[in-house]
């Protein structure tokens, strides 16, 4: 049996972590959809510095997120490129990196994960230059004059697998079905965004 060095990236910091207020940090609306908090202003910028950490000192053969979108944005952004620079990064959606021992319905499931990961593009693409740009008045020695940031592709089938495998409210070992799904990745390193 092979070893597999993991890399563990906790999410940036979102708008709940700056406050106490439990209530700020879910907030449910009609039919139970969940309402998540973004990442902060701090939360981007920091997402932008661990993108010059990977890139600088992190080999990584497969990259896997928890599907809360606060984890997904900093992996978006983390492995983002600049300009004609091509995007080859594949960020998984597996659902077992999470606390709950239960599928809950409607807590983004691909639908809607998909539906939030797509408006926060269409956002981005408006105003990320400009969240870069504060970056890089924090951190002067990263490139100036950047026009287009490149996202990586997101892979949904293990989310996909999950919701067809689970019925709502069914109890799961979520150690167990983690321990199987890194058991078929045969990887010399592995980058884990979680929350």
């Amino acid at each position: 049996m092979s070893t597999t060095d993991v890399y563990l990236v906790r999410h940036a910091e979102s708008c709940s972590n700056i406050t106490h207020d439990k209530w700020s940090t879910y907030r449910r609306r009609h039919r139970d959809i969940l309402h998540e908090p973004g990442l902060s202003l701090k939360g981007y910028i920091q997402s932008f510095m661990l993108r010059d950490h990977i890139l600088k000192k992190i080999k990584y053969d497969k990259v896997i997120c928890s599907p809360l979108l606060r984890t997904v944005v900093t992996a978006l952004i983390s492995l983002s490129t600049f300009d004609g620079e091509e995007n080859r990064n594949v960020v998984h959606i597996v659902p077992y990196l999470k606390f709950h021992s239960k599928k809950l319905s409607k807590v983004n499931d691909t639908d809607e994960l998909k539906k939030k990961i797509h408006e926060f593009k269409l956002w981005f693409h408006t105003r990320g230059i400009h969240l870069y740009q504060l970056f890089r008045d924090l951190n002067p020695r990263y490139p100036k004059n950047i026009t287009t940031i490149h996202f990586p592709r997101v892979d949904y089938s293990a989310l996909e697998d999950y919701e067809r495998r689970f019925r709502e409210n069914e109890y799961i070992d979520v150690m167990r079905y983690f321990r199987e799904y890194i058991s078929k990745i045969n990887v010399s390193s592995l980058l884990v965004f979680t929350h």
